[in-house]
């Protein structure tokens, strides 16, 4: 383990009779980007949500730079170090962007944001517009640019490129490089395999609430075991 890295260990969780995640462990490099692939259903943004602080874990053990993190809110967690976009990119809708980047960085514990240059050139034209009036893509850029303005130690990223436009893949693309080459921790759920191919350190296949195998994205997508959990 090294300063900075993300520890998962036993973590479970079950909504009633449903038992959503059981015992994952997980281990995500700080100044890496790694993957998280599953078929619907298997757990990737259960996982997600309770390292936010959006849901409760059940049981186990969430280590941040070899520190136990107790179990607490989102609000808590984003003051930790913690940044998150979701599938839904909900935020509330009558505010703008530059709304929003403003509360984000108020609540960062971290220091000086980082500058992204081409991601805040693609969400200038729209940075005064009220979430509400945002088309999809713009909403997936501009929920990026909400979670890197606040300095993250963790970023943890649910779909960031799906249906977005190959110019915008690359702005994305180049923003998480960025942010994990400034020794920061980012979790990527994501079907895109070309895109985890291009910017992963390492991927893990979840299937059925636990980790079924971890390595670098060439060998996991070679695996014949991933094929079988992704079907």
């Amino acid at each position: 383990m090294r300063p900075g890295d993300l520890i998962i260990q036993d973590l479970s969780k079950a909504f009633g009779a449903l038992q959503v995640l059981r015992g994952v462990s997980l281990t995500c490099e700080a100044g890496a980007i790694h993957g998280l692939v599953g078929r619907n259903g298997s757990g990737k943004s259960t996982l997600l949500n309770c390292l936010s602080g959006r849901v409760a874990k059940d049981s186990g053990i969430v280590r941040l730079s070899g520190v136990n993190l107790p179990d607490e809110a989102a609000w808590k967690r984003a003051r930790r170090g913690f940044g998150w976009t979701f599938q839904d990119v909900a935020m509330p809708l009558t505010l703008s962007p530059t709304e929003l980047v403003k509360a984000a960085v108020a609540r960062s514990a971290r220091g000086p944001r980082p500058i992204f240059l081409d991601l805040q050139a693609a969400t200038r034209p729209f940075m005064e517009t009220p979430w509400n009036r945002l088309s999809f893509g713009q909403r997936k850029l501009a929920a990026l640019l909400v979670a890197v303005s606040r300095n993250p130690a963790v970023l943890l990223l649910d779909e960031p490129v799906a249906g977005l436009s190959p110019a915008m893949v690359e702005i994305a693309r180049n923003t998480l490089q960025m942010v994990a080459g400034q020794g920061a921790v980012v979790l990527v759920v994501e079907h895109n395999k070309d895109f985890l191919m291009q910017v992963t350190r390492s991927v893990s296949v979840i299937s059925g609430g636990s980790i079924l195998l971890s390595g670098t994205a060439k060998a996991v997508f070679a695996d014949s075991r991933t094929m079988e959990a992704l079907i």
